[in-house]
């Protein structure tokens, strides 16, 4: 859906990924080693201009999903849209 009605620029996103690196010294037979840590950063930001753009052709609500399309019927949709 997002693709059929050029919707596909409305969100930016950024994911990051840090990894952060620290000794542990030996410890009771243990050898030293080096852990990482990781983690990760999601940044989001709506782009106003082009979500105007789409309402305005669309019209004034626009709905979205992550579900393919061949997995929801018609009524599906539709009862998911009104209830949404």
């Amino acid at each position: 859906m997002v693709q059929r009605y050029g919707g596909e620029h409305l969100v930016w996103l950024r994911l990051t990924s840090h990894v952060t690196s620290r000794p542990v010294r030996a410890y009771r037979g243990q050898p030293a080693r080096v852990d990482h840590d990781r983690h990760a950063t999601i940044e989001g930001r709506v782009d106003d201009a082009a979500l105007e753009a789409t309402i305005g052709r669309l019209g004034w609500r626009v709905d979205g999903t992550n579900q393919p399309r061949a997995s929801w019927s018609r009524a599906q949709a539709v009862l998911a849209s009104r209830s949404a």
